[in-house]
């Protein structure tokens, strides 16, 4: 008896995405206020909050151009302890400068 063998089909469809202010950094700042929103909650149960923005050049919709925005001379108002930048695809971390 002869044995087929099974055929693996691998397939996926193309894309697009609008990428809007967000290639100007404003996003980041909309993202962290909308972040802050939900953050009370944590509080009673953890005594530090800190928040991971992961940027996945990959994914355009997570794209904003950290190096003209200045992400790391700014300080940004939140309600988190630190918050970090991964930039998935250079692989590096940065720490934002936080006012809380």
């Amino acid at each position: 008896m002869h044995k087929t063998a099974k055929l693996l089909s691998s397939w996926m469809t193309s894309g697009g995405v609008v990428v809007p202010d967000i290639l100007k950094g404003e996003e980041l700042t909309s993202s962290i206020e909308s972040k802050n929103k939900t953050s009370e909650s944590y509080k009673e149960s953890y005594d530090q909050l800190w928040l991971l923005i992961v940027e996945d050049s990959s994914t355009m919709a997570t794209y904003f151009d950290f190096d003209n925005f200045n992400a790391n001379d700014r300080v940004f108002k939140s309600a988190f302890d630190k918050i970090f930048i991964l930039r998935r695809v250079e692989g590096k971390l940065y720490e934002l400068k936080t006012d809380n």
